[in-house]
């Protein structure tokens, strides 16, 4: 009797986590694209899907043909590119390796085989990203230096992908790009409504209002806003400079646009093995341990943490 109990708790857990993978694997075509996530998380898949078909040395074919604004003026096939391909094989970005990364994450980038992998696909998707922006009448010029400080669900589930920094981490980028960007004007991006709710939301903005004051303290004017996913994609993807806390949103708009991008660093889920060798696009240091806070939406308790 107690042999069958164990077979059947064997079947069901095999089938619970069969329907965790399928659901994850088919990510893709059951993605939400009104979110921010969807929209970042769409772009993002579309070329994880691209580096496959190289990998295999064939012609890229969209899986999945969208026919909303933006998305729907993706290629529909990419020629395949051998040049590509030896880059990618030079790298030791094979087709095993790739397989290895969830598409949904794959702009995470805790090692740097996975951000090299990025950087040679950047002069393409930036060319592909900016013809859907021109066709969706999107473009626009920034001249602002961008901060993307991702706040709604996150850090309040305590993902791995997402952390806050110390407020140093602000002034690090901000003298990084002092040398290059003489624009003292700063807008700080921060929408507060994904997956969220009104505890999430409240906490976000206290954050978000004291990140502010922090660099105003700098001699920088700064102003928040929140616009529609599309004008925020766009308005990282033409800055002269983005400073990302973390977040496919800004990676997959920031790191292939036309500016500047520095991202706090990607690490694994102990907030530990970050990406080595990444310095000139992650500043490191600076996360805050998520085991180090009990309650996110006690703000004044964090805000200790972030000054430090």
């Amino acid at each position: 009797m107690n042999k069958i109990i164990i077979y059947v708790l064997f079947i069901i857990l095999m089938y619970i986590i069969y329907k965790k993978l399928n659901n994850q694997y088919n990510y893709y075509e059951n993605i939400n694209l009104d979110s921010v996530c969807g929209l970042a998380n769409h772009v993002c898949m579309y070329f994880y899907e691209y580096i496959l078909s190289i990998l295999r040395q064939e012609d890229f074919v969209n899986p999945e043909k969208s026919t909303l604004n933006f998305l729907k003026y993706f290629p529909d096939t990419i020629p395949y590119d051998p040049i590509l391909y030896n880059k990618f094989i030079k790298s030791g970005i094979t087709l095993d390796y790739v397989n290895t990364i969830v598409k949904a994450g794959a702009w995470y980038s805790n090692d740097i085989k996975r951000l090299q992998m990025w950087i040679i696909l950047k002069p393409i998707i930036n060319s592909i990203l900016d013809n859907a922006f021109i066709k969706s009448n999107a473009k626009k010029e920034v001249n602002d230096i961008i901060i993307h400080f991702r706040c709604s669900d996150v850090p309040f589930i305590k993902s791995h992908e997402y952390f806050i920094q110390r407020y140093k981490f602000y002034k690090e980028a901000l003298d990084r790009l002092k040398t290059v960007i003489s624009n003292k004007n700063i807008i700080l991006l921060s929408c507060t409504t994904h997956y969220s709710n009104q505890n999430n939301v409240d906490a976000c903005n206290k954050y978000a209002y004291h990140i502010m004051k922090y660099i105003e303290n700098l001699n920088y004017n700064i102003n928040i806003e929140c616009n529609t996913n599309l004008e925020d994609f766009a308005t990282l993807f033409y800055a002269p400079a983005v400073i990302s806390t973390g977040g496919s949103f800004s990676f997959m708009s920031g790191f292939f646009g036309n500016g500047i991008f520095l991202s706090t660093e990607h690490c694994d889920s102990k907030n530990t093995n970050c990406c080595k060798n990444c310095d000139k696009y992650m500043i490191s240091g600076y996360n805050i341990d998520h085991n180090d806070v009990d309650d996110y939406l006690n703000v004044d308790e964090v805000l200790k943490l972030l000054v430090i």
